[in-house]
């Protein structure tokens, strides 16, 4: 869908101009005009080639814009990113993995109004596990939808908080330094034992000790985390 888009190669003469388009899924389209006409410019766009001057164009109802594609972007920092929106409260994306689609979910306000299904057969591997093990975890504990949050690290490029019910405690960490770090932080007057149980966003396991409620928790580069806190 294109919606009211303007678009200018050099800032002075608009190729498209308030333009708009609806392709219905399954639909096939055949774009017809002279030289010039912008046929070509609406493919591009579609492709992101270029940034519109104004407008909107949405596949499934999701801004194409806010759709990754920079090759720059490292794996670990994809990662870390996901992982953020799935812990942080009141994250816009904070249901992405659905919206990107395990299953899809549009039941709320944290939901996505048309999700895309992740088909196994289209998606890399690693994407697909990492996504369908944050939402299973998501959907198996309230910790991360209706549970307290609390910052309890963050430095330079690490970040530690806390997500948390009274019965469910979870810390999830990441870091985006491209050597390995340490980080100390305090659990004091959570209510918290003595030892943090886990894994990384590469599925190793991981058993953090808490000595007189603070835990050190070693992160390789470009690393995250998520932990759940064994219970006094």
């Amino acid at each position: 869908s294109f919606q009211d888009v303007t678009f200018s190669y050099d800032g002075s003469v608009n190729i498209l101009e308030n333009f708009n388009l609806e392709v219905a899924p399954g639909e096939s389209i055949a774009l017809v005009g002279p030289t010039g006409a912008g046929k070509t410019t609406v493919v591009n766009l579609l492709s992101r080639f270029y940034n519109l001057n104004g407008g909107q164009v949405l596949l499934d109802s999701h801004d194409i814009a806010r759709l990754h594609n920079n090759p720059a972007v490292s794996h670990g920092a994809w990662k870390n990113a996901v992982l953020l929106q799935f812990a942080l409260p009141g994250c816009v994306s904070v249901y992405y993995g659905d919206e990107a689609g395990i299953d899809g979910r549009i039941q709320d306000v944290e939901g996505c109004r048309y999700p895309m299904p992740w088909d196994k057969e289209f998606q890399k591997e690693g994407a697909y596990i990492l996504h369908h093990r944050l939402i299973q975890l998501r959907r198996k504990t309230k910790a991360f939808t209706e549970g307290s949050f609390k910052m309890l690290y963050a430095k330079d490029k690490q970040f530690v908080c806390a997500r948390f019910t009274d019965k469910e405690r979870y810390i999830v960490a990441c870091s985006m330094e491209k050597e390995e770090r340490t980080v100390d932080f305090s659990v004091e007057g959570l209510g918290w034992a003595s030892c943090a149980k886990g894994s990384d966003l590469n599925g190793e396991k991981l058993c953090v000790p808490v000595n007189d409620g603070w835990i050190r928790l070693t992160l390789p580069a470009e690393s995250g985390c998520v932990l759940r806190v064994e219970l006094e």
